[in-house]
């Protein structure tokens, strides 16, 4: 963060337009503005606060670079107020009962550009020329996170009775959301600022701060992160020492943690807040994202998250595999982490396994597992394992072992490559198992019949399969087979054009097998002719058709190829929404050997929607490699 404090500063603005009433002032404390209350802008309606005034210093303005409520992003659902480049936002008048130099503001601040500036400055009213004094400057040095800023107005800067808040320049690209401001009056106990955890364990934490009045003691609450309310927080009174270390607490647990100062017997400061996750000290470590909401700036409690650039995104969004919450983590140009809460020290990170559901919404999508010392240190992340997916918008179980993992790092951390959109649900960090499932599944499949391969994981030599058609749901009555020597098993009589899932596990010994190792496959075409008219999967943005189609989308910027609705029979057809600056691909089932292909013909409806566009048929080899 930077704050730069000035004095008298006037300036003319280049361009003014208006927008609200002025017949209500500021009369009473505190002033509250969540942004909630007006529902939030779309594309032809511009939402405002009511009694503020918008404007701009460009003199081509439009409504898209003039202040706005969002509901893009909000650190208080629903809505937040976006000031882009050389836009300001002027609050209601101050009453002239309220002293100017009485008050401080308080509010919530988010920048997703870099270098953006939000200045606050003291307005006479006027429009032009617009008569102001700055007496703030605050540029965000973490990008896409919400921060909690604190500014008193002092005598010197206390002239008019307005307060407006502006981008900092008309000739660079700026980008600020800001939520839940709050004018109240000075306390004249101030509160601690610069609140610090370190030395997290699995039962304890040590608490530093900066205190601004001399003061000699404090109090402290702390409580669950998923508890809302403070009322059954504990509380530590008459703490005298700084830092002090804060016992007893739950391993594995997020908590909200805050402090005051108390000046006197009858006076006590505003609370500063923090959070912090205890260390994971019993396995396994369990996460649905379930419990968190889902929007578009949501963490798990307790995870951080580092970006290389600003249009890189992760967080708990309705994409799962669990209902409601999975954890997204998605990047165009540059590398994207995710980092979940220290492991204990009294756990060695070689002998954890990480297991996981895994998406991806692009064919470029891959996921890095490591290891970090430091989790605010990407130059500290160790990778030890790589996932990627055999389809786009299908759930597949994942698992990295730790096992070559040899440094000191306590903290298992998630990349995404460059131009990569993954998407984690129902994760597991628990003990290697003894006998570990089979690895590097892959499937050979025919009409009526497929062959399955993969690689002993613990130099056995027995194995058990099952395999059912997909639309049994129940494995149950499924028969087992037993097979050994070779890692490979060809299942027979098998339906042709109809999903199949196979599971798989190791037998290490009389007394000790592995999990069941899951896949799916559809067999061959073999008798035409073959229909598809897109009716049976259901329509939306990642409906696609599972196992039987596959998609290759070469795009960074979320171009998708799905099931819409608006077919030529209903409800669904298949939609392409391709790039511009690249091709994307879809390929049909697999069409059997007894089937020469340059005897077929391949026909159906198209719709186009500009007489530019176009759609090539051809074949395909491999259906992953275009």
């Amino acid at each position: 963060m930077t704050i730069n404090m000035k004095h008298l500063l006037f300036s003319i603005s280049l361009f003014f337009l208006s927008f609200g009433s002025f017949a209500q002032s500021i009369n009473s404390l505190p002033y509250l503005e969540p942004f909630d209350d007006y529902g939030v802008s779309y594309e032809g309606h511009e939402v405002r606060p009511s009694y503020w005034s918008v404007s701009s210093m460009h003199s081509n303005a439009t409504d898209n670079v003039l202040p706005y409520i969002t509901g893009q992003y909000s650190s208080s659902a629903p809505g937040s107020l976006f000031i882009g480049q050389g836009g300001r936002a002027r609050l209601p008048q101050i009453t002239n009962s309220i002293p100017m130099d009485s008050l401080r503001i308080k509010f919530k601040l988010m920048s997703t550009v870099a270098n953006s500036t939000l200045k606050l400055n003291l307005s006479d009213g006027s429009y032009y020329p617009d008569n102001f004094i700055e007496f703030a400057s605050i540029t965000p040095t973490i990008l896409n996170t919400w921060q909690t800023y604190e500014v008193w107005i002092d005598t010197a800067n206390a002239l008019f009775p307005y307060i407006k808040l502006s981008t900092g320049t008309i000739d660079n690209i700026e980008s600020l959301y800001i939520d839940d401001i709050e004018i109240s009056y000075q306390n004249t106990c101030e509160r601690p600022i610069n609140l610090n955890v370190t030395n997290i364990s699995a039962n304890s934490a040590t608490i530093g701060f900066t205190s601004q009045d001399n003061e000699t003691q404090w109090e402290i609450q702390y409580k669950s992160s998923f508890d809302i309310s403070w009322s059954n927080a504990t509380t530590v009174s008459n703490i005298t020492t700084n830092p002090y270390t804060v016992t007893g607490l739950a391993n594995s647990t997020p908590y909200d943690l805050r402090i005051r100062a108390i000046c006197s017997p009858s006076e006590q400061s505003d609370w500063t807040t923090t959070r912090f996750h205890t260390s994971i000290s019993t396995l396994p470590y369990l996460n649905s994202f379930d419990n968190y909401g889902t929007g578009v700036r949501i963490m798990p409690y307790g995870w951080t998250k580092i970006s290389d650039y600003n249009t890189s995104t992760s967080t708990v969004y309705t994409y799962n595999y669990s209902p409601p919450g999975g954890l997204v983590i998605m990047t165009n140009s540059a590398n994207n982490y995710v980092i979940a809460p220290k492991i204990d020290t009294s756990i060695q990170l070689n002998s954890i396994r990480v297991k996981f559901q895994y998406s991806v919404m692009s064919s470029a999508s891959g996921l890095i597992v490591g290891v970090m010392t430091d989790p605010s240190d990407t130059n500290t992340f160790v990778p030890v394992g790589q996932v990627s997916a055999d389809f786009i918008s299908v759930w597949e179980e994942k698992e990295v072992l730790l096992s070559s993992y040899t440094g000191n790092g306590k903290y298992i951390a998630f990349k995404t490559p460059h131009n990569s959109q993954s998407i984690i649900d129902n994760l597991e960090i628990s003990t290697i198992p003894s006998c570990i499932r089979p690895g590097n599944i892959t499937l050979n499949v025919s009409a009526n019949s497929a062959t399955i391969s993969f690689t002993p994981q613990n130099n056995e030599t027995q194995w058990k399969i099952q395999f059912k058609q997909s639309a049994d749901t129940s494995w149950a009555n499924v028969p087992v087979f037993d097979f050994s020597n070779t890692p490979s098993f060809t299942m027979i009589g098998l339906l042709s054009t109809t999903a199949y899932d196979v599971r798989i596990k190791s037998i290490c010994s009389a007394n000790d097998s592995s999990e069941w190792a899951y896949s799916s496959f559809l067999t061959a075409i073999d008798s035409l002719p073959w229909t598809d008219s897109f009716d049976s999967y259901g329509t939306g943005s990642t409906v696609f058709p599972k196992y039987s189609w596959k998609k290759i989308v070469n795009s960074s910027n979320n171009i998708n190829i799905s099931i819409s609705s608006g077919g030529f029979s209903s409800p669904g057809a298949l939609r392409f929404n391709t790039s511009s600056t690249a091709s994307s691909y879809v390929v049909s089932p697999k069409v059997d050997s007894s089937i020469p292909l340059n005897t077929l013909k391949v026909k159906f409806k198209l719709k186009i929607q500009y007489n530019t566009h176009k759609l090539i048929v051809g074949v395909m080899s491999n259906p992953t490699d275009a």
